[in-house]
């Protein structure tokens, strides 16, 4: 629900970043040229809670040469000073070789200061396991005890979404993303 995980209150200025937090970086490299990335805070001191507090989406048409140096432009504005304490994490598909130059996205991404801790690991690219994560989490609820608003405490979402800088997630919590039938529907299965 959009009011549950994107309030009214993150939504004209955003979530603010919230010292001592872990961040994460989940990059879509894909086999297309339309990468996409989001960066997600994990805020531990209170309770545990996520934010997606930054994405970037390819306009069409963008290779990874192109798309990492603006993801790591996008991190130094948003976290500055920081950026190289994200633990990034990416589909199976960033150690594939292209093409066009022969070289993976990971490489590509090295190239513009993503290496050492910063690297772009690989991650299982299995529908299931990623659906399931992120369904826990949307359903996740936190308690908050002492909250001076709410003396017999409250419980508020485990996951927050920026409005103002995660459009297309949030867009695509609303039910913007969705499978598209393709022709070879019938010979590879519903949902292809």
């Amino acid at each position: 629900e959009d009011l549950w995980h994107c309030p009214e209150f993150y939504r004209k200025d955003g979530i603010p970043i919230v010292p001592g937090s872990i961040y994460f970086g989940g990059w879509d490299c894909g086999m297309s040229l339309c990468p996409a990335f989001t960066l997600i805070q994990v805020v531990t001191k209170r309770a545990f809670q996520a934010h997606a507090i930054l994405e970037l989406t390819s306009p069409g048409g963008e290779d990874m040469e192109m798309f990492a140096p603006r993801v790591a432009q996008a991190l130094e504005r948003r976290l500055p000073g920081m950026w190289d304490e994200i633990r990034h994490y990416a589909d199976s598909t960033v150690t594939t070789r292209g093409g066009n130059n022969g070289r993976t996205a990971q490489q590509e991404a090295k190239k513009h200061g993503f290496e050492g801790p910063t690297k772009l690991r690989p991650v299982s690219n299995v529908f299931l396991p990623r659906r399931g994560g992120v369904t826990w989490l949307l359903k996740q609820r936190v308690a908050i005890p002492h909250d001076p608003t709410h003396p017999e405490g409250r419980e508020v979402p485990g996951f927050y979404v920026d409005a103002k800088n995660c459009p297309v997630l949030r867009a695509g919590f609303q039910g913007h993303y969705k499978w598209r039938v393709s022709a070879q529907g019938d010979e590879k299965g519903e949902g292809q």
